[in-house]
């Protein structure tokens, strides 16, 4: 009887786990650039950006219903000759009030990929 019980007390100990839903990685709470939260986040997780403006290329490849989203005035300034956001062979995904300055031709760059969403973002000076 007390078997039967473990299952349900698993999933109400960890309802993220249960609904499916992935981790919450913050920029620049635990991880100092944007690329470095990219590189450590699996599918299904949430990145918050904090605002700022972070001056860095950041390139998201294949990955499924992966989020970015800026909380904050959020703009990634590339001037290294690169799109400021590439997203490469992704699924699903969403990138939410991103501001992308200052890319050579793309400030944010969709390739190869299915379904992704930019919602309220910005490209400015590309």
């Amino acid at each position: 009887m007390k078997l039967a019980c473990l299952p349900a007390l698993l999933l109400l100990a960890s309802p993220a786990a249960a609904l499916g839903t992935g981790n919450v990685l913050k920029v620049p709470q635990d991880f100092a650039t944007i690329q470095a939260a990219v590189d450590a986040a699996a599918d299904g997780d949430t990145i918050e950006i904090g605002g700022g403006t972070y001056p860095e290329t950041v390139v998201v490849d294949g990955f499924t219903n992966l989020t970015l989203r800026a909380k904050g005035k959020v703009v990634i300034d590339s001037d290294a000759g690169a799109a400021a956001l590439t997203l490469s062979n992704c699924t699903d995904c969403v990138v939410e009030k991103v501001r992308a300055e200052d890319g050579p031709g793309h400030g944010i760059l969709v390739v190869a990929s299915a379904g992704v969403t930019l919602e309220k973002c910005r490209v400015e000076d590309v």
